[in-house]
């Protein structure tokens, strides 16, 4: 029995934009502002531009292999066992993390209304962590009820969550903006290419464009995967850079200027665990506010919803390789892999017990995700050698100039996200080898 094939371009387009637009829009705008000052417009184009490269490799390589969890198959097609496991266990590290860190976004963002959501040093309250699992346990019903089920529930929040950030930043340009914001209080880059090169992981940007790795993870199910494929990650990522740009615009010239006094860095006024909110609130738009909170948990649920589905199918994917028992390739009744749909449900309920703060989060995920999606550049390459006369609906141009280009840039990105996250991901590397 096969995956079913029941998912059109429409669908995979809201997966792309769900898995980009989730938890990235609500804390992304003020942490890359505190780094990065205006010049935080900048790294969301920088990271924006990375993630583009990669998901240009992938488009190539999914569309002509349209196998489920391509991120941990075709590693393993092109290249063999030591790097197919290698990237995989990243890949498995980074995806099986971000439906709980998704979760526990929605539960942080609500805790401004709702204190007992959290406990002490912001980890969760025991109500906090019972909701968190409840939410899981939602997530893993969904995806059980089959991909068709999965993508009409996605594509009706997705046009939620695309609505709710473009109405927030026109109504906050249009009635609260202060244009001297993008030129005084230390200049347009306070903080050099240093603060634009940190906001780019540190700020949650990587984190947020990360998501366009789920329609890769949904190859075996698209309807059309030579045409649709190339054109959802494309679309998608066009999308959602568009989005943030705005909202990015919005925030920055929305602070009151008396707040930034003392630079960027010391924005933390409007930080609270809710910082879209909490400046509607400064500005009086009360209800806009409430309209924030409702889209945190809802966007979060969304984009957890997506990150789940696509666990499930990289668990798949392990398996085929021989890394996971042959249990987690059977599917169900529905035609869905239900037994990594049931095994990524319990390690992320466990995920939600010692989780700090969703900032701290952020650099440890990026670098996992990253080192995995490097393999994009990489495979594309070997293909041509190794399948030239293969039929590719999608052929990337100038290939042997934008892959190498993707790779080295993806590099980059593991450099920025700091010593701290490296040595915890060479840890969880080398406990998966063991």
């Amino acid at each position: 029995m096969q995956l079913k094939r029941s998912v059109g371009l429409y669908s995979l387009v809201f997966i792309a934009v769900s898995g980009v637009i989730g938890s990235g829009w609500l804390f992304g705008p003020m942490y890359a502002a505190q780094l990065a000052g205006p010049a935080a417009l900048i790294s969301w184009l920088l990271g924006a531009f990375v993630m583009f490269l990669l998901a240009l490799t992938y488009a190539e390589s999914s569309a002509m292999l349209p196998v489920p969890g391509g991120i941990v198959r075709l590693p393993h097609i092109t290249h063999g066992n030591v790097v197919s496991f290698t990237m995989g266990w990243s890949a498995l590290v980074c995806y099986i993390m971000t439906a709980p860190i998704e979760v526990r976004a929605a539960l942080q963002y609500a805790s401004d209304r709702y204190p007992q959501l959290l406990g002490p040093h912001d980890t969760l309250s025991w109500l906090g962590f019972a909701i968190g699992g409840l939410m899981m346990l939602i997530f893993c019903i969904i995806n059980a009820v089959g991909v068709a089920f999965f993508a009409r529930i996605n594509n009706s929040i997705t046009g939620f969550k695309i609505v709710v950030p473009i109405f927030t930043a026109l109504l906050l340009i249009g009635s609260h903006f202060h244009p001297k914001n993008f030129y005084a209080f230390g200049g347009f880059m306070p903080y050099g290419f240093k603060g634009v090169f940190s906001a780019v992981t540190a700020g949650g940007i990587i984190w947020a464009f990360i998501g366009f790795r789920h329609v890769i993870s949904m190859a075996g199910e698209a309807r059309r995967p030579k045409r649709d494929i190339p054109m959802a990650l494309i679309i998608g990522v066009l999308i959602c850079v568009g989005i943030f740009e705005l909202v990015e615009v919005a925030f920055i010239g929305s602070v009151q200027p008396s707040l930034l006094q003392h630079g960027w860095h010391h924005m933390s006024i409007l930080g609270g665990n809710g910082p879209m909110a909490v400046l509607a609130l400064s500005l009086g738009m009360i209800w806009l506010a409430s309209l924030l909170y409702l889209n945190a948990f809802v966007g979060s649920l969304g984009s957890g919803l997506v990150a789940f589905s696509s666990t499930a199918r990289i668990v798949m994917g392990l398996s085929q390789n021989g890394y996971f028992p042959k249990i987690m390739q059977k599917l169900s009744k529905r035609r869905v892999p239900i037994w990594g749909i049931l095994l990524n449900t319990v390690v992320g309920i466990l995920c939600l017990l010692p989780f700090p703060t969703w900032k701290e989060l952020l650099t440890f995920h990026i670098a996992a995700g990253v080192l995995s999606f490097s393999m994009g550049p990489v495979c594309v390459l070997s293909l041509r050698r190794q399948l030239p006369n293969r039929e590719r609906k999608f052929k990337l141009p100038y290939v042997h100039l934008i892959a190498p280009l993707g790779f080295v840039l993806a590099t980059f990105v593991l450099y920025w996200s700091g010593w701290l996250a490296l040595w915890r991901l060479a840890v969880a590397m080398l406990l998966g080898f063991v």
